[in-house]
This record gives structure tokens, sequence and C-alpha cells, in this order.
């Protein structure tokens, strides 16, 4: 390269056999050794002597010899010669590449092809950068005056290739198509085949698309390699689908096949053009996945049933190629996870309980989440959390969340259930929980109640407890309570927890009160500031789910005096309000004077009442304590019952009752009250119970009368929907409860039937 660099330029009146023996020798290096390009010099020495060689024929008509200006340009006899020695050129050595491939075949041909075709192809580009005053000044001339069969030179050089070596190799046993084919389908078997070689192949058969104008097309990658392909690859996975589905399991397949399409996603990017990629990709999934789609849904419940989770995803993938290819896998899934909570609730019954109201609560919700999780998991990882399976999961769940085992069990069981779960982990108690476990416990039950459907039971159950928690101090913290409202109206929203936040806040304004009372009115010298300590609960009447007791009471006359004044403090504050004291929710604690050790008893105010007459004599009757009291004789033995069990009263006789000055007990605070409330909670849950299926009742038949009085006359059938439709956000009734609500509702005249259309209801105003 070093000589060729350094041999002059031929100079402008040199003849054209030296000019074109100088850019041979610059070809025949650029062609031999394309890689290594021409040094400045070198490419620069042959670029201007195409150039001068160019510029040397143009005449201008006119000015030579003359003064006059120069008119148009005309070309001088030269570059059709040198046009003329670059196609003998680009022949011999073309033809000389073809004969040495006559004695390969196969494999071996298809490489000597391919690095060939590299090697021209690259010296082509650089030979066409040389040749660029020949393209510009006399091609485009040649091509403006309409000689069609003039190409620029990398083109020329192409269609040399394609005419002396392509052409004629394709037309005889030596075709390499067939050896491309076989190159991919031993990719496709998984053999270290060479990648480059086929890339280098079609890359030619594309440059090669270009005709005898000059136009470039895929006419010859279609006819000599995607036709071949594409009915080769069908081919290919006829049979392979065909052996995998009869000598494979279903998760095999399903391997086997996501495989078989990622390969053959990189040998379609390999092998086809952008725009043909689509129809064979198409076939192959048409082959593979839709084709086989029966097998795969029919496989998919027990693929669930096993947690083969794995095998899950990859029929994701797969049958997600497929426009509604996973639309039999959704009720197919709901219908497992339904059958899987069912089943999961009638083991619990079996084991621990008759019915679904006799399951311990962390026990139910622990299995009812159980459930719940591993299949929302499978969702959200395996199933790419697809819109349509959270769909048929919410289903699921909604339907094993609120079924019970036993027929016509109501579904306000669940609810009860979820209350007394709430209340156990709020409650303070003797096994005290982490904030982690606490959170866990919370987050558990507010995800069961988002599928709940009886909202109603629900609501008014937990404002029973809520308010029991409150009033009697046993909540573990306020910020916990606020935790468990702020979940469930993530989950109802505000309106549904208006009246929880309500009685927190007059928890809070209770506080001011009592502080506010002890700075204003329980001064130094007030009657009963040394011997009492107190603390007020002020609950709105209309939102706290209290009752005042159903009898007199006669209130001790130390709390009477302290009550009257604390009424009095209020009124001053709230004009026009007035409160209505609940002795049967109040609590006090009483210090013993009595016996040799000093303890305080914690009591409900009506056993601080009976405690109290103990001052005046040792020994009182059942009768006498009731006439002192006015406490019903029926109430009065229970509230006497945790007085005498933990023996700070004595039975004896006929109902009378000792004081015993022999008490003793470890504990200097003795609580009285735990007993009776035990007793009263089993009381209070019976009555809430009852009370919210009243709530239940007056609701449907509320909702049955609206329905009918806004559309004036409506069929059975239609109301039974319609009440259905608008319940739906608060509660879930069956159509006999509705059935039930007509009745009551005809029975009180709110609506009536048509004479003579048993099946038509109208409104009576």
């Amino acid at each position: 390269m070093a000589a060729y660099a350094e041999s002059p330029i031929p100079t402008g009146d040199a003849d054209f056999q030296t000019i074109w023996t100088f850019i041979k020798q610059g070809m025949d290096h650029i062609m031999t050794n394309p890689q290594e390009s021409l040094t400045n010099n070198g490419y620069m020495g042959l670029y201007t002597c195409v150039y001068n060689f160019c510029n040397g024929s143009l005449i201008l008509s006119g000015a030579k010899n003359s003064s006059k200006p120069a008119g148009r340009t005309r070309l001088k006899p030269g570059c059709p010669e040198l046009y003329s020695n670059l196609v003998q050129y680009f022949v011999g050595y073309i033809v000389k590449i073809r004969d040495a491939s006559d004695s390969l075949t196969n494999e071996a041909l298809l490489r000597y092809y391919a690095r060939e075709w590299d090697r021209y192809s690259m010296s082509v580009t650089h030979v066409d950068r040389v040749f660029k005053p020949f393209n510009r000044y006399w091609v485009v001339r040649k091509t403006y005056e309409g000689k069609n069969h003039v190409y620029p030179v990398s083109t020329l050089a192409i269609l040399l290739w394609k005419r002396d070596f392509f052409i004629s190799l394709q037309k005889t046993s030596r075709n390499i198509t067939p050896s491309v084919l076989k190159l991919i389908e031993a990719r496709r078997q998984g053999e270290n085949a060479d990648e480059s070689v086929v890339k280098s192949v079609l890359n030619s058969f594309v440059s090669l698309g270009m005709d005898e104008n000059g136009e470039a097309s895929l006419g010859v990658y279609e006819e000599h390699f995607e036709e071949p392909f594409v009915a080769a690859t069908e081919m290919f996975y006829v049979t392979e689908s065909r052996v995998l589905s009869a000598k494979t399991t279903l998760s095999g397949y399903l391997k086997r096949a996501e495989e078989i399409l990622r390969v053959e996603k990189d040998h379609i990017q390999l092998c086809l053009d952008t725009n043909k990629r689509e129809r064979l990709t198409s076939r192959c999934e048409q082959l593979l996945i839709r084709d086989q789609a029966e097998k795969m849904w029919d496989g998919f419940q027990q693929l669930l049933e096993n947690d083969q989770e794995e095998d899950l995803e990859r029929m994701y993938r797969l049958l997600a190629r497929n426009p509604g290819g996973l639309d039999p896998l959704y009720p197919k899934f709901e219908a497992v996870v339904k059958h899987a909570g069912q089943v999961a609730i009638a083991n619990l019954v079996r084991k621990d309980g008759p019915n679904v109201g006799m399951l311990k609560p962390k026990l139910y919700i622990d299995t009812l989440f159980y459930v719940y999780h591993k299949y929302q998991a499978i969702v959200e990882k395996r199933f790419n959390g697809n819109k349509a399976f959270v769909s048929a999961f919410g289903k699921a769940c909604q339907s094993f969340i609120n079924s019970s085992t036993a027929p016509g069990e109501s579904t306000s069981k669940v609810s009860q259930i979820l209350v007394n779960q709430v209340d156990g982990l709020l409650r303070k108690s003797s096994e005290s929980l982490g904030n982690g476990e606490l959170e866990h416990g919370l987050n558990q039950t507010a995800v069961i109640l988002k599928y709940v459907e009886d909202k109603l039971t629900f609501q008014t159950l937990y404002t029973a407890k809520l308010s029991r928690r409150l009033i009697h101090e046993q909540s573990i913290s306020i910020e916990a309570e606020m935790t468990m409202i702020s979940q469930l109206e993530d989950v109802y929203g505000s309106q549904y927890t208006s009246k929880f936040h309500s009685m927190l806040k007059d928890m809070s304004l209770s506080r001011d009160y009592t502080d506010g009372f002890k700075d204003d009115v329980c001064r130094p010298g007030y009657p009963g500031e040394s011997s009492i300590s107190f603390d007020f609960r002020v609950c709105g009447a209309f939102i706290w789910p209290l009752k005042p007791p159903s009898h007199d009471f006669v209130v001790p006359w130390k709390l009477k005096s302290l009550s009257t004044a604390f009424s009095s403090f209020y009124q001053m504050r709230n004009s026009g309000r007035v409160l209505k004291w609940l002795w049967n929710h109040c609590k006090s604690e009483l210090h013993t004077n009595y016996l040799s050790r000093s303890y305080i008893l914690v009591t409900s105010s009506y056993q601080m009442a009976i405690l109290l007459q103990y001052n005046s004599a040792e020994t009182h009757s059942l009768g006498e304590l009731s006439t002192v009291t006015l406490i019903p004789r029926d109430l009065l033995s229970r509230v006497l019952a945790p007085l005498v069990k933990l023996k700070i009263l004595i039975a004896e006789g006929h109902e009378h009752y000792r004081l015993n000055f022999d008490f003793r007990s470890d504990n200097t605070r003795v609580h009285t009250d735990v007993a009776l409330e035990a007793v009263e909670d089993d009381i209070k849950t019976t009555e809430d119970d009852v009370k919210a299926l009243e709530d239940r009742k007056r609701l449907i038949q509320f909702t049955v009368s609206k329905c009918v009085k806004d559309y004036k006359r409506i069929k059975t059938q239609s109301l039974i929907q319609e009440t259905l439709t608008r319940l739906n956000d608060r509660l879930s009734p069956t159509i006999k409860e509705i059935k039930v609500a007509i009745e009551v509702c005809i029975e009180k005249e709110y609506i009536g039937r048509v004479e003579g259309q048993r099946d038509t209801l109208f409104h009576i105003p």
C-alpha cells in the first residue's frame, strides 16, 4: 500500500490507459482488503484522479479561442470507456469468486458466500466514495438523457453480483436457500449455529432486490427466502405442536411452547423484515397457542389446585397473546377461589363449631385471610394484576366470605365475627399486642371488610362495641381507634364512619368539660372536693347507642350533689341542652375502712349504692336493698352476684347478705364490675344482635315503601330487583326478606295491591 500511496497522480494530459491503470491499482487494494482502509493520501489521490478525469472531459461550447461567454457543456469521449472498464472489472472479480466456489456445497458454500458478500459489499461502498465525481457528473447526466442502463457505481456492482453470481448459483442444485433454512432449523433445535452467516446472507438478499431500473425492492428476499422460510417454519411447528401435545404433560408443553416462541422471536427478528414479522408470528401462535388453547383451559383448574404457580404464569403469558384467549379462565378462576374459601370455612366449622357464628373470631379471620392472600398473590404476581382476574377474584371473595354453612343462616354472622375480632384487638386485655401484631390484625380485618355485604349490621354492632370501649375506658388507645376508623372510611366512605368520628369527638369534649368543671366549680371549700374524684362522659343522644335505665334509682347523696352541680355547669355552657344521667353505665371506686388492709373496690354505680348501705348495718335483705336503691329485684340479684363471688358480701339464709369483715385479696384494686360486665355483655350482645336485625328489617321496609312511592305502581318482581339495587351498597337482603318486608308494608298500609292484579303494588298516600 505504501508503494501505491507514493505513485504520482496522472496529469491532465495523461492518456486514458495511464489514468485507468492508476485507478485500477487503488481498486485492487480496496477490493482485496476492504477492512484496511486507504490512507488519507491514497484516498485523496484516487478521488482527485477521478475528479480531474471527469472535469477534463467537460468542454464549454463557444469558450475555446473566443471572447464570447460560455454556452452549455458537453462531454468528451472517455467517461463511457471508464464505465465500460468498471463493468469489466466487477464482472472479472465476481466470476473469479464464483468459479472458486464450484467445489463447495451446503453449509460450506453458505459460509463462503456470506464471507465474500461481506467483503464485496464493504469494498463497493469504499469504491463508490472514490467515484462520487463520476456519479455526479457523468452518470446523472446520462440518466437525465434517458439512458436507462447506466447506474451509479454501487448500484452497478450490486446488479452485476446478482446477475453473474447469485442468479447463476440459485439456478443450480447448489441453491443456497435450503442451506440457510437448515442452519435456522439447527438453531431451533438448540444447536450452536452461526447467526452471523444467516444475517450476512439475508442482507445480501435484501440488497440484491434492486431491479434493472435501479429501484430498490424486496423481490429477491421474498422469492428466495421469505416464502420458503415461512413454509418451512409452519411445517416445523405443525409437527412440533403435535408431538408436544401428544407426548408431554401440560406443564412440559407450557415450558416448551414458551421457549419455542422465545427462540422463534429471535429468528423472526433476524430473518424477516419488520413489516413481514407479524404474519409469521401470528401463524406460530396459531399452531402453538390457539390450536392448543382448549387443552390449556381444561388443565387450568388442576394447576391452580396443585399450586403450580410458575406454570400458571406461563399459561397466562401464552394465552394473553391471543385476543380472548384468557376469557374462559376468568369463571374457572372465580370458581376455584370460591370453592377454596368455602372448603376452608367448612373445615373450620367442622373442627371448631356447629356453624359460622360459633367460630373464634381470630381463627375465622386468619382462615379467610389465608385464602385471600394466597390467590391475591397469584393474581398480582402470576397474572400481572389483570383487571378481569381481579374482578373474578373479588366476586369469589365476596361469595365465600358472605357464605354460611347452615342453610338460611344470615350473612350478619360474618359481620358479628368481624366486630368481635376488632373489639378483641382494640380492647385492653392481659394479652397486650405489639404495634406490628395490632396493625396486622386490623389490616386483615379491613381487607375482609371490603367484601362484606351486610354493612348495616357491621355498623350497628361496631357502634355498640366502640361505645363500651370508650365509656368504660377499655380501649388500648385513641390512636388505635382512629386507625381502624380510617380503614373503615377507606372501605365504606366518610358518611359510613361519621358517627364513629363523632363519638371520639365527644370523648375529647368530655375531658374538656371535666377539666373546666374542676377549675370553675370544684374550688377549695367545695363539699365533695376532698373525698370524691370524678370524670364525666357527655355523649350525644342520637349518636351513642346508650339507653337510660327503665327503672328509678336512688343516687347516693354525694353523687347527687356532684351531678346536680355538673348539670348546672353544663347548662351554663350549653344553653338549651339537657343532661340525662345514665347511672347504669357509671363506675365508681370505693375505699374500704373496715379491714386491716385498705382496698379499692372498682364497682358499678349500682354496686356502689348497695355497698354504701353497709355503713349503717352489717346485714341487709334483698328486699331492703331493693327498697332503698329502687333497683328491681331480678337486676339486683345480678348486681349482688359478683360481690358474693368475691366474698365481699356473704349470702346468709333466705336472700340476706352480710358484710365480710374477713375479706382478703392479693390485689389492692379489686374489680367487682368485671364479672357483672361479662353477664351484661352477654345480655347486651343479644340486644345488639336484635337491634341490628331490627335495623336491617326497617331499612328493607323503608326501601320497599320508597320504591313503590317513586314508581306509583310497580310489579312485585320489579320491586324486588329495584330493592336489591338500591340496597346493594349497604346490605344484600335475600328475596325472602324482601317479600316479608312487602307484606309488613301492606299491613302497615304504606302500600297496597291493585285489585284484580295481585302482582302489582301501589303507594298509599
